[in-house]
């Protein structure tokens, strides 16, 4: 006889790791877009205080948008404007999502990842996205939670969970270490 439980159980939940990365490029037509999580990166380039969207814009001009099921969003930043990235970047995702019907996997956070680097970028209220992507699976996140701890969004976020299509959300959130601590809900 066997046990229902015998399969480990990081493989009963999604997990970011189930789709092949690739860098988008806009010249390029996507061609799978339920296989491959598309890496996309925005910046202000030189402090000019103007964001790049570029990639993002191209890849919401793009036919198969409406189909992709997971991104990774990359922000490049800097130590003078930290505070401020992660709410651009947020804001303009969020602005996407009707663009982004499908979208079950999500990566945002700081692009320059080190083992002994910590983040510069600081991470705060991630309930918008939760909101504008009803049927996320997976959101993991990389930036410093220390101005808005995750601990004081438990709530609101397991709250958030009773709108959500899907019945099971794994939240990853990386707080300075390269590996995911937060455990999925």
């Amino acid at each position: 006889m066997t046990d229902s439980f015998d399969v480990p159980i990081n493989q009963l939940f999604t997990r970011l790791e189930n789709w092949q990365f690739e860098s988008f490029d806009p010249q390029r037509i996507i061609i799978e877009p339920t296989s491959k999580a598309y890496i996309i990166e925005l910046e202000i380039p030189n402090r000019t205080n103007r964001w790049r969207y570029a990639e993002l814009e191209a890849l919401l001009n793009h036919p198969h948008t409406q189909e992709l099921e997971a991104l990774i969003c990359r922000i490049k930043c800097d130590y003078w404007e930290r505070d401020r990235y992660f709410g651009i970047c947020l804001e303009a995702l969020c602005d996407a999502s009707n663009n982004l019907p499908n979208l079950k996997a999500l990566y945002i956070g700081d692009a320059q990842e080190h083992e002994y680097r910590k983040s510069k970028l600081n991470v705060f209220d991630i309930r918008p996205i939760l909101e504008a992507f009803p049927k996320l699976e997976v959101l993991q996140v990389r930036g410093c939670f220390d101005e808005f701890p995750l601990t004081n969004q438990l709530p609101l976020i397991i709250f958030s969970l009773e709108y959500f299509e899907s019945k099971c959300l794994s939240i990853h959130c990386n707080h300075n270490h390269t590996y995911p601590m937060f455990t999925s809900l």
